[in-house]
């Protein structure tokens, strides 16, 4: 979960505002920084979710089913997401960007979020963003496939009720429900990680309340016994089959509950904790029974009773790190979004600070694609490391980059009808001192009744120059009228 400037392929280089325009065709972008600053190592594949809200996100910016979203790291590189769930109605959408890499100790990775293209289709795609390591992600919201794409959907056999998840929408369950998944492929022998997101208000009468099983002589994940507290079972060559850990789970609150598993260590997480730890060994037993979500299809009498959501299993183990940044992600700790809606980007930069890199303009568009925006970018039509003369000064700040003698600082030859100075006039030739004739002196002020032209200025073949004692002369040389 997503908040707003308060607390989503290489991603290991911190963006900011000079970070280069993706692609000119989006109009607007945010900024995605995840903290990970108490990683003990680097995450590489890791899946943030995104969700968008009224709050952070303008749905009138994108279009209709959100298919002009792209997700692009630092180096510009675009990234894997899946979009689960899109109600521009309800101002409410959930997406899993796939970032290759978070570095150790970071706060500061980042990616973009680019949007505001109507000419384009969704690049949405589940089995790239999740990986070959996921063999089951199920979102739970109204559809109940499988995000890999490996097995089939589960098949409700309640119904379950549609309700509000930890991150989109989720399912409610009772005791006579259950989602019934199939047997292959999740014969899986180890290494494992299985996980749930699970809200419980009471447990139902019986024991061993399944939160995903795969019949009762291979691996679950559920409820110890009949205690409050979360179980990780495996059937292996030694050792005991169930960890139990001690953290009660009965308290209407929203609790990530995390079993991994490779050959030597077990541990069981709660919220991102470890919750208990032992070192069975030996490969996981294999049955013919299907994955369940709420029950255990060889003891269907131990149903469990509240809601799921984001239910996973990985062929992999892992990490503390991994599983502490996945709960962190979760609860809305771990990304912070930066957009110049979430009421935090004073300065429009899309960096929440106090630092003003462009105050009062709109960093999002940039039609010369340098990286400055339009509003504090002198000549937004033209890139501005272009410098035709090869004098020193780019063509946008050059006012002629034609002329190498001609940039702001340079000498100005009084006289010649060139601004080489860049200051909007040419430098005056020096004037014959008065004499007794009353002709006019170099150090004499302009008649301020002539109203002569103030500003800026661009050539043209002549002016007027106003001098006490002179009616108005003409100078034939190159001079400059105001630019308009």
């Amino acid at each position: 979960m997503l908040v707003s400037c308060f607390g989503m392929l290489v991603a290991s280089e911190p963006a900011s505002a000079a970070t280069p325009w993706w692609d000119t065709d989006w109009r607007g972008r945010a900024r995605l920084t995840f903290d990970a600053s108490s990683s003990t190592e680097d995450l590489h594949g890791f899946v943030v979710p995104v969700v968008l809200d009224r709050r952070n996100f303008d749905f009138a910016a994108t279009t209709p089913g959100g298919e002009d979203l792209r997700f692009v790291d630092a180096d510009g590189l675009p990234l894997a997401y899946e979009l689960e769930e899109w109600d521009p109605d309800r101002e409410r959408a959930v997406l899993w960007v796939r970032v290759t890499r978070i570095a150790a100790g970071s706060s500061t990775d980042a990616v973009w979020m680019y949007y505001d293209n109507p000419g384009v289709d969704s690049g949405s795609n589940g089995e790239a963003t999740w990986g070959p390591e996921a063999i089951g992600v199920w979102h739970l919201g109204p559809s109940l496939t499988n995000a890999t794409a490996i097995a089939e959907p589960l098949q409700d056999l309640g119904p379950t009720m549609d309700v509000v998840g930890q991150f989109g929408r989720g399912r409610g369950i009772d005791e006579n429900d259950s989602l019934r998944g199939t047997d292959s492929p999740f014969d899986l022998v180890g290494p494992i990680t299985v996980s749930a997101w699970v809200r419980i208000d009471s447990w139902s009468p019986g024991e061993w309340d399944a939160f995903v099983t795969k019949g009762d002589d291979t691996w679950r994940l559920h409820r110890c016994d009949n205690v409050d507290v979360a179980a990780f079972s495996v059937n292996s060559a030694s050792g005991p089959v169930t960890l139990c850990g001690v953290t009660n789970l009965v308290d209407s609150e929203w609790h990530h509950v995390v079993g991994t598993y490779t050959s030597g260590t077990r541990v069981l997480y709660v919220d991102g904790a470890v919750d208990g730890s032992d070192t069975p060994t030996g490969t996981i037993a294999r049955d013919n029974h299907p994955v369940w979500l709420a029950n255990n299809e060889r003891y269907p009498d131990r149903a469990y009773r509240g809601d799921l959501d984001e239910v996973r299993v990985l062929n992999v183990a892992r990490s503390a790190s991994w599983i502490a940044a996945e709960t962190a992600a979760g609860l809305g700790t771990f990304t912070t979004w930066c957009s110049t809606w979430a009421g935090g980007d004073t300065d429009l930069d899309f960096n929440c600070d106090d630092e003003d890199l462009c105050s009062g303009s709109d960093d999002r568009v940039d039609r010369d694609a340098d990286g400055v925006p339009d509003g504090c970018d002198p000549c937004p039509d033209l890139p501005d490391e272009r410098d035709r003369d090869g004098d020193g000064t780019s063509e946008c700040a050059d006012c002629d980059d034609r002329d190498l003698d001609s940039y702001p600082g340079a000498t100005d030859v009084p006289g010649n009808g060139v601004d080489e100075d860049c200051d909007g006039n040419d430098a005056l030739p020096a004037l014959p001192t008065a004499d007794t004739a009353g002709s006019p002196s170099a150090s004499a002020a302009l008649d301020p009744g002539c109203q002569c032209a103030s500003g800026p200025l661009a050539p043209t073949r002549a002016t007027w120059l106003c001098l006490p004692g002179l009616a108005a002369a003409v100078v034939t040389a190159r001079s400059y009228r105001r630019r308009s």
